[in-house]
């Protein structure tokens, strides 16, 4: 099973088994072999459920598993979404940003460290893909892209 399906999995998971959902302030963060794990003040336990961030400018919304990250989605004043980051074993993998009404604009790979690694594509407002760039560990390698005509 690949690991973004396994992610998604793990969001399905959580988000319809009727877990806990806290706000920024009911958690707190400690660093364990590299990885943030994130504790619920009211058990200081690793955290499992949902954290919800809103404010004027609009929301976050991050989904935990054991304390580690498994997403975090923000959304605007409108409850449109801006930007959507994917997590496996709590280090982040997939990074993706919206246009308007949830049209997908930039899908981007990334390394544990938040740096742009592997394919990163960057698509028009119908959909159409419109550059694919290829990074390593923060790098772009211009040799290697592609942008396309779609016109």
């Amino acid at each position: 099973m690949n690991k973004c399906f396994s992610a998604f999995l793990l969001i399905l998971l959580v988000a319809c088994s009727g877990e806990n959902t806290v706000g920024p302030n009911e958690l707190y963060k400690k660093e364990e072999n590299g990885i943030d794990i994130n504790y619920w003040i009211e058990t200081d336990k690793p955290f499992t459920g949902k954290m919800i961030n809103e404010d004027k400018r609009g929301k976050q919304v991050i989904l935990f598993s054991e304390g580690k990250y498994v997403s975090w989605e923000e959304y605007n004043s409108n409850n449109e979404i801006n930007t959507r980051i994917s997590f496996v074993n709590g280090n982040s993998t997939m990074k993706e940003e919206f246009w308007y009404k949830g049209r997908l604009r930039v899908k981007s790979n990334i390394n544990k460290y938040g740096e742009y690694h592997g394919v990163r594509e960057f698509y028009e407002p119908d959909g159409t893909i419109r550059t694919k760039q290829v990074w390593e560990n923060g790098k772009i390698d211009n040799a290697l892209t592609e942008t396309y005509d779609n016109k």
